[in-house]
């Protein structure tokens, strides 16, 4: 007997057990550590794709009703006839 525990021989099951367990802990840790590190990845991956944001707001154009039909409409895009803005050609030329 005492030949076989110089040889590397365990006598019992219980530290075949604890060794088992053991490693076992040793896989799951590296595993979830792994997948900390892909979650971390994709995430940092997301964050450059992504364009950043502007600072400043986008300016909203000034908006400008309609002399005939009173539709508010932005200048940029109304009719305009000396002082006054429409939203159609029509009703600019019905307008007198």
């Amino acid at each position: 007997m005492a030949l076989r525990r110089k040889a590397g021989y365990h006598s019992g099951n219980h530290t075949d057990f604890i060794e088992l367990m053991n490693l076992l802990r040793l896989i799951i840790i590296t595993f979830v550590i792994w997948i900390a590190f892909r979650i971390w990845q994709n995430y940092r991956a997301k964050a450059k794709k992504m364009p950043p944001k502007s600072k400043k707001p986008q300016a909203i154009p000034d908006m400008v009703a309609c002399e005939v039909c009173k539709m508010h409409i932005p200048e940029n895009e109304a009719l305009r006839k000396g002082e006054k803005y429409y939203c159609s050609q029509q009703h600019l030329e019905n307008d007198n």
